[in-house]
């Protein structure tokens, strides 16, 4: 019940219009400073599934499209992403910068992200289980990583087919 009502204080003081402080003003998702100041509060008494995702490529949409362009494909990713709470009430999203993001869920969010990227190069994703106790700083730094590994195996897979 505490939990709950500080989730409710949290929420309607931080979404105050103008309040920047935990929400990206672009994608209107949680921001850098909500990952490390409330997520860690958040998350540290609970296993937790972390996922980083990448948008691939994003530089050349900007260079090629525009910044205009490349914000509506940011947007757009967090818009897609944020639906997932449709499926999983758990899932929080946050721009963590540029154009990565962090979804944080109770369950694996591989099955919904497998679904959205099929047959898509947009993205590519990591996904690890944060133990309970574990940091996210920790967690994230593993999801990194298997999303670059991730990466770099979508790559070599492609480079075949072509």
């Amino acid at each position: 019940m505490i939990k709950a009502f500080n989730k409710l204080i949290e929420h309607l003081y931080f979404k105050q219009e103008g309040n920047l402080a935990l929400y990206d003003r672009l994608t209107g998702v949680f921001n850098y400073n909500w990952f490390n100041l409330i997520g860690n509060k958040r998350y540290i008494d609970k296993a937790t599934y972390v996922t980083v995702i990448d948008i691939n490529n994003f530089k050349e949409i900007n260079d090629t499209y525009g910044h205009i362009h490349g914000n509506c494909v940011l947007k757009q990713i967090a818009e897609q992403l944020s639906s997932c709470k449709e499926y999983d009430d758990s899932i929080n999203v946050v721009r963590y910068g540029g154009d990565e993001f962090v979804v944080l869920s109770d369950s694996n969010p591989k099955s919904l992200l497998d679904s959205y990227i099929e047959n898509s190069n947009l993205i590519s994703f990591g996904i690890v289980r944060k133990e309970k106790y574990e940091p996210l700083s920790i967690a994230f730094v593993k999801a990194d990583k298997a999303m670059y590994e991730y990466k770099k195996a979508f790559k070599k897979k492609h480079k075949k087919r072509a």
